[in-house]
This record gives C-alpha cells, structure tokens and sequence, in this order.
C-alpha cells in the first residue's frame, strides 16, 4: 500500500529535516545518509525520491560515486532545484587499482578538507580506506590537524589534513567534575527530557500503594 505524502506527518517532516541538514555538508549516496541518520537504506532512497518530486524542487541528482569493477554507480544526492547529473558510463580500467591510485585518491579527497579516517572510508565506500590514511601519515604525506570530539565528550578520533606537518597534541580527557557539568547543561537545555527525569524522581521517592499496604 502506498504511503499517505498529503496528510503531514510530523516524523516524516522531522527526518526530512534531518536529511536536508544533512546534505547541506555535501552530496551523499542514499547509503551514506543511512548510515550518517541511523535510517534504512529503502527509507532514505524514498525520502531522497519524495524531496527530488516536489514542488519547488529541493534535493537533485549531483552525481554518480565511483564503483568498484562490475557494480553500479550510485547516485550522489545533493541540495538544489538545477536538473539531474547525467551518468557517463565509462569503461572498468585495465587491471587492478594499484595501491598509489588509492592514496592518490585519499589525497585528492583530503585537499577538500581535513577529515577523519572514517569519514574518508564513508565517502569512498572502502573500508580498507582506513589503513590506506594511516600509511598516508607514517610516510609524512598527511598530518593530524586537530581531534574530533565524540557523543561522549572524549576526542578520539583524529582529523587529517594533507601535507607534513606537526600532529595537534590529543586534548586531555574530561575530569569527572566537568562530565558532570556537561551532562546537567545539556539535561537542562532540554525541558522535556528535564522534566522526564524530575517527573521520574518524584515518582521514585513517592511511596507505592501495594508497598504502603504491606508495611502497614
């Protein structure tokens, strides 16, 4: 059965929203924006595919990822209301891509700007991509710019940018003190969420009506 675009949703408008924020970063596969929102990959294609029909026109075909030999390009989904990107079919090379075409391929990617390991593995569909960045930096080819702070408040993933360089010294990590100052802030930042956990310890000091009668 069809899904139902005219009536509005508000979890469909809230992942829509998601989806255009995300995007706004730089053209990603229907897969990568799964992956990035924590969403299946049939439900970002038809979200992708509900945006590109509507009027006016919100999300485009910006072009086509590079494929393996003997897979399909995958379309590469950005913002914009301009015409889609014709695919060009080209020809697999000859024999297997050597690992210089591999680093050559990171540099390039990395000259855009500086990005972890795993955003170079996101953006080229490789998970090997990883290893390929951390011999990139042994030889001196790439250095650490800075650190990528985590859900957690903890910096553990390092941002490489292209060219020698000194690596940014890894920040220390958060004293209890500060993880608590850090949680309280966001826990307030948000009311509903606030007045869920005051709610709940309301809830546990009130005493229960089974527990009452038991202890007379």
């Amino acid at each position: 059965m069809p899904r139902d675009t005219t009536t509005p949703d508000p979890r469909r408008e809230y992942q829509r929203s998601r989806i255009l924020a995300a995007l706004a970063d730089g053209p990603l596969t229907a897969q990568q924006l799964a992956d990035r929102l924590h969403l299946s990959r049939s439900g970002a294609t038809w979200h992708l595919q509900s945006l590109r029909s509507e009027t006016p026109r919100l999300v485009r075909i910006a072009g086509y990822a590079p494929s393996p030999k003997r897979q399909r390009s995958a379309p590469l989904y950005g913002l914009g209301g301009k015409a889609d990107a014709k695919c060009v079919k080209t020809r697999a090379p000859k024999g297997r891509i050597t690992v210089e075409d591999r680093h050559a391929q990171i540099l390039t990617l990395l000259a855009e700007r500086p990005r972890t390991a795993a955003e170079v593995v996101s953006r080229m569909l490789l998970q090997r991509a990883r290893i390929y960045v951390f011999d990139l930096h042994a030889a001196g080819k790439l250095h650490i710019a800075s650190w990528k702070q985590d859900a957690t408040g903890a910096y553990r993933s390092p941002v490489y940018a292209v060219g020698p360089g000194h690596d940014a010294v890894r920040p220390a990590p958060q004293a209890e003190h500060e993880k608590c100052v850090r949680y309280w802030t966001k826990l307030k930042s948000d009311p509903k969420r606030y007045d869920h956990y005051l709610h709940r310890n309301r809830m546990r000091k009130k005493p229960q009506t089974w527990l009452s009668a038991l202890m007379g």
